[in-house]
């Protein structure tokens, strides 16, 4: 694994200035998980929070984030290109699938799948957000490329 890459640069006044720093793969699949993982947490200060404890509160959320993806709505979404990211529509309706059973009584007696509901559909969001965010935030050749690099937890 390679290690992260330091950026310096000193700090000006001119309004919506950049300094452009190279990220390799590593970073980037951190930088995206981070995004998808602030989707999921109630913010109790700035850069604080707390992972939304409620499964199927949880899973609704990420009901919502689905659909917002698709619809191009989220954060730097271009919406003359809504559905193009048709799969973040059926993991939109999938999503709400799990937070319904997650209300059922007869899901919730069976432990093993109620958790096991919710823990798919938050690892299949984190998978599936942070490819969509990459794709977002960077051209499709760097997910090529990182696609060899993918953490293996991933």
């Amino acid at each position: 694994m390679s290690t992260p890459e330091k950026s310096t640069s000193q700090t000006n006044n001119r309004k919506n200035s950049c300094k452009e720093i190279q990220c390799d793969c590593n970073m980037m699949w951190s930088i995206v998980q981070q995004m998808s993982t602030k989707r999921l947490c109630d913010s109790t200060g700035k850069n604080e929070g707390t992972i939304i404890p409620v499964y199927r509160d949880r899973a609704e959320r990420i009901a919502a984030t689905y659909a917002r993806l698709y619809l191009e709505t989220e954060d730097y979404g271009d919406i003359s290109k809504k559905g193009r990211f048709y799969w973040m529509a059926l993991g939109a309706f999938a999503s709400k699938t799990v937070a319904c059973s997650l209300c059922d009584t007869r899901v919730a007696l069976i432990g093993t799948v109620f958790k096991g509901l919710a823990k798919g559909n938050l690892w299949l969001f984190m998978i599936s957000a942070d490819g969509t965010g990459i794709i977002r935030a960077s051209a499709i050749v760097l997910i090529n490329a990182c696609q060899i690099e993918m953490p293996p937890n991933m």
